[in-house]
C-alpha cells in the first residue's frame, strides 16, 4: 500500500494537499484502485475453494504433567523446562 500512494503521489506531481479531506479522498481513491486489482484474483480464488466442514477437529491434546524435582517436564519424548515455583504441582499442557 505505502508503495501504490507514493506512486499515485509521483503521478499526481504534488505531495501537498489543501486540506484533510481531500487528502482523505485520495488515499480512498488509491485504496479502491488497488482493491480493484486483486478482486478479481479472490473472486476466482472463491470460486475454485471448496466450503469447510462443518466439523472441526481438534488438532491438540490436553495433559495434566507433575512437575517434577528438575523443573522439567516430559511430553511425548520431549523435554521441557518450567519454572521451578511449581515443583509437584498438576501442569496443564496443550500438545
Amino acid at each position: 500500500m505505502k508503495r501504490a500512494v507514493d506512486q499515485a503521489r509521483m503521478l499526481r506531481g504534488s505531495c501537498d494537499f489543501a486540506s484533510r479531506e481531500e487528502y482523505d479522498s485520495f488515499l480512498r481513491g488509491v485504496f479502491e484502485q488497488v482493491k480493484r486489482g486483486r478482486r478479481a484474483c479472490l473472486e476466482e480464488e472463491l470460486r475454485v475453494m471448496g466450503r469447510l466442514p462443518e466439523l472441526q477437529v481438534d488438532d491438540f491434546r490436553e495433559l495434566k504433567v507433575r512437575l517434577g524435582l528438575s523443573s522439567t517436564i516430559r511430553v511425548a519424548h520431549n523435554v521441557y523446562s518450567i519454572s521451578s515455583r511449581l515443583v509437584g504441582e498438576w501442569v496443564p499442557w496443550i500438545r
